[in-house]
């Protein structure tokens, strides 16, 4: 397997995940995204291949190592996950922080949650669905009716 990145690819031809990282890695190398910059990701683990989520999150925290504030959305586990991982054994410098937001119900205020791991979050709402699913799978395991 050649490493990630040793060969050269019309934009067009890459798959969108793959466009992504390459505008970022653009960004970094023209300048546009330097130390004292801020990014803004909206769920970056959109039409991503899984294997290149944690690549992506290694290459934020590295961002961030060089003074880079990175904010982001996602609502995918593996990347809420690593970067959770990362934070609660110092792998990055720089504070890593995460924020929950939650509505009880439909007229009511938003509730805003935070703290330094996803453990710290009141309501995680990732969590909490791959918590029902375990659940799922392992009544379907065990022999019982899954619904």
């Amino acid at each position: 397997m050649q490493p990630f990145g040793s060969e050269r690819y019309e934009a067009p031809l890459l798959a969108e995940g793959l466009r992504k990282i390459a505008a970022l890695a653009h960004l970094v190398a023209n300048g546009s995204l330097a130390p004292g910059g801020v990014l803004f990701l909206d769920e970056p683990e959109t039409n991503l291949n899984p294997r290149l989520i944690t690549r992506l999150v290694d290459f934020l925290a590295a961002l961030a190592r060089h003074g880079v504030q990175v904010i982001l959305a996602t609502h995918d586990y593996l990347l809420s996950q690593r970067l959770s991982v990362i934070s609660e054994y110092a792998q990055v410098e720089a504070p890593i922080r995460f924020f929950g937001l939650a509505c009880a119900a439909a007229g009511s205020p938003v509730v805003v949650t935070h703290g330094d791991t996803l453990a710290d979050l009141a309501e995680n709402p990732i969590l909490a669905e791959f918590a029902r699913h375990y659940d799922f799978e392992r009544q379907l395991f065990d022999g019982g009716q899954g619904g």
